[in-house]
């Protein structure tokens, strides 16, 4: 079983002014924390006959150049103005050989690896067609999906995101319970800036 991991880092960061996914947390641009903390989550991962490969999609050079030096397939997304939906197509039509793919946004740098790693193996183990996180009785990112939802995954538009989907096929849908603050997004310079303090103060750097 082929499995694509899809890291989105195509936000163009209305609420943030300034490309937030650039923007140096603890001496280091945002992006980077979501990406290592993916190829760590899946060193952990050990399901025999499952095969993971880690693709990014973005427009930025820099985020392009830095992901492909540390063996990610890249590809471009010229429609990120669109919203997540474009980067969600693009991925998925670039890896359609793939069973099934997985997604992980850009701008939660406190999702954990070991996080990561429970997310993927439970999806596995689970049989289920559709994986997500789970908080709050809602169902979100990160998500996965097999084969079976290529054309609804195709058909995604605008900044949705995999939400319709997995409305659609809630029922059908493994979840595993994530903590909030591990979803959390970066949208805005404070969410940056707090996320720093907290962890030059209590928390550490990840």
């Amino acid at each position: 079983m082929d499995i694509a991991v899809l890291y989105l880092a195509s936000g163009l960061s209305r609420r943030f002014v300034s490309n937030k996914l650039l923007f140096p947390v603890g001496g280091r641009p945002l992006f980077q924390y979501g990406f290592c903390h993916l190829q760590q989550g899946l060193s952990y991962v050990a399901v025999p006959g499952i095969h993971w490969h880690v693709a990014v999609v973005t427009p930025y050079e820099e985020i392009a150049r830095w992901c492909s030096a540390r063996g990610a397939a890249v590809y471009d997304n010229p429609w990120a103005s669109e919203g997540q939906a474009a980067a969600i197509r693009i991925g998925t039509k670039a890896t359609a050989a793939a069973d099934a793919w997985a997604y992980f946004v850009a701008d939660r740098p406190r999702l954990k690896a070991a996080t990561i790693a429970s997310f993927l193996t439970g999806y596995v183990r689970s049989g289920r067609p559709a994986g997500a996180a789970a908080y709050d009785g809602h169902l979100g990112n990160p998500a996965i999906f097999s084969h079976l939802f290529y054309k609804e995954l195709m058909d995604l538009r605008g900044d949705c995101g995999a939400g319709p989907v997995l409305r659609r096929h809630a029922k059908d849908c493994w979840s595993l319970p994530i903590a909030a603050q591990e979803l959390e997004d970066i949208d805005r310079k404070e969410d940056a800036q707090r996320l720093e303090r907290d962890w030059q103060s209590h928390m550490g750097k990840p």
